[in-house]
């Protein structure tokens, strides 16, 4: 649907997929038709079989502006039939005109008329970025409640290692630009069961990386149908999709010859953690039964390593004579963290019969005086001598990077995070 257009002067390309947004496309539309540019922009959006009255709604917007949007329904719904890629393929090399490209899903919308004439501006004049983002608001579709998404603090280029390990999350899609050859993938870059991040790691590959810290956009999430609310408490898809995050890692690595090699290990093994967190509720056996429906009698490296993790969280596991050797040496044993992982973390140094005296939390929390039985100290209360102290780091979500500087901060040198070992390395 849609007129022909000339295409000559077209600058940016919007891509838009939908399904069932009825409550919220309206939204999405209108803050496109907001920007003001000084350039023509155009808007494919892919339908995928709505039922609920999404499409009538976008083809009143195409009778509107025939020379903006073009909208698309295929025969039926080609998510369910895992077809969704290839159709969306073959609609977005007929459509994609522009220099640059952007992404808005059907339940996103942009609240700033500038957003797009700011990128713009930023990337004609810098040729080497290949993708800009921004700051956005998220609304929890459940209760209304919103927050401000700062992934990073100020304008600045981001480098390689924080897009492959994200401090919070990764880059919310309807926020970025990016160069058109961003958007059209070799047929030797890996693929996965998800599109936003794939996207943002393909960007490395062919330029830099720049952040507005401005809010310009709002990313839904929660809402009903959405991916997370589907996902969260079915075993089977998180194991799956875990697995397929894993693997396209893996393959990056090797498509990269190796460039990211440790940021990619990292962001695995954060994705083996959570995965076996997640599942830590499950017996051994219904574990099993999982893996096998998942996995059947595959026997892969990341395999072997999601059993790893989920045996590390779900149970006590036995140290090592090294490990409680290394451990005992010190006066003062303290946990790191509050909560189910350092709880399950003190649980197991019981199980090896090595005392602990309490819980530390870095100064930015506040604690409890006491947790599990015990006490907690922020870190800068400490009462001990932390020369004499051994510290066992129960963050499953932290990473390296953030924790070790709070560390050493206070001259803490001695201190050993369980789920920070090579899981993947281990059992290649």
């Amino acid at each position: 649907m849609g007129n022909n257009v000339n295409t000559d002067e077209i600058m940016v390309t919007i891509e838009c997929s939908t399904y069932n947004h009825v409550k919220y496309i309206r939204d999405m539309l209108d803050g496109i038709l907001m920007q003001k540019t000084n350039f023509r922009f155009n808007v494919f959006i892919f339908d995928d079989f709505s039922t609920d009255g999404t499409s009538s709604i976008i083809k009143d917007y195409v009778d509107k502006y025939p020379d903006i949007f073009y909208l698309f329904i295929p025969p039926y719904n080609t998510f369910s039939r895992g077809e969704w890629r290839k159709w969306f393929k073959k609609l977005k090399l007929e459509k994609f005109h522009g220099k640059y490209g952007c992404w808005c899903e059907g339940d996103d919308y942009w609240t700033d008329p500038y957003k797009l004439q700011i990128q713009f501006d930023f990337m004609e004049s810098h040729p080497d970025v290949s993708l800009t983002a921004h700051a956005s608001n998220w609304l929890n579709f459940e209760d209304e409640t919103s927050e401000e998404y700062h992934p990073y603090n100020g304008d600045r280029y981001l480098t390689p290692e924080e897009i492959i390990m994200p401090p919070i999350g990764i880059l919310s899609s309807a926020t970025v630009m990016a160069k058109k050859e961003v958007f059209f993938y070799d047929d030797r870059f890996p693929t996965a069961d998800t599109a936003d991040y794939r996207f943002q790691l393909h960007a490395l590959t062919k330029g830099k990386v720049y952040y507005f810290d401005r809010v310009m956009s709002v990313y839904r999430y929660r809402t009903e149908g959405s991916w997370t609310r589907q996902t969260e408490k079915d075993h089977e898809k998180f194991l799956s999709h875990t697995f397929s995050i894993i693997s396209m890692l893996q393959k990056f690595n090797d498509y990269t010859e190796k460039k990211y090699a440790q940021p990619i290990m990292k962001r695995s093994n954060w994705w083996l953690c959570r995965c076996a967190f997640l599942n830590s509720s499950l017996c051994s056996d219904e574990f099993e039964l999982i893996m096998k429906n998942v996995f059947g009698n595959e026997q892969s490296s990341n395999v072997h390593a999601m059993r790893a993790a989920y045996r590390l969280l779900s149970g006590v596991f036995d140290m090592t004579e090294k490990e409680k050797a290394t451990i005992q040496l010190y006066k003062k044993i303290v946990v790191l963290g509050i909560g189910d992982y350092p709880k399950h973390i003190a649980d197991n140094l019981n199980h090896n019969e090595i005392d602990f005296c309490g819980y530390v939390e870095t100064d930015f929390r506040e604690p409890g005086k006491n947790f599990n039985g015990k006490p907690v100290w922020k870190m800068k209360d400490y009462p001990y001598d932390w020369n004499d102290t051994f510290i066992v780091i129960g963050g499953v979500w932290k990473r390296e990077e953030e924790i070790v500087p709070e560390l050493k901060k206070y001259g803490c040198e001695h201190f050993f995070a369980p789920l920070w070992n090579d899981l993947l390395g281990q059992n290649s």
